[in-house]
């Protein structure tokens, strides 16, 4: 079974990943600086948005960031093989 924190953790993950276009590497270092700070898990989330708020990350770039990682590694003139 998942906790609650567990979920909370792949949200934030997701949300740190597409939305702010962070690769693995990123994720781990803004994680650990969450923690290193003692950020609660119920809060991480508010502070990741306030982050990307205060990096002008506004939210039309947080929609073409989910457009780009979506096709991300997808040749679409690419024929699939049967």
């Amino acid at each position: 079974y998942y906790t609650d924190e567990d979920i909370d953790k792949l949200f934030l993950i997701k949300f740190l990943t597409n939305n702010l276009a962070l690769n693995l590497a990123g994720v781990k270092v803004f994680i650990a600086t969450l923690e290193k700070h003692n950020i609660e898990h119920k809060n991480q989330m508010k502070y990741a948005e306030e982050i990307a708020r205060i990096a002008n990350i506004d939210k039309i770039l947080q929609l073409e960031n989910i457009k780009k990682i979506k096709n991300r590694g997808r040749n679409k003139n690419k024929k699939r093989e049967s």
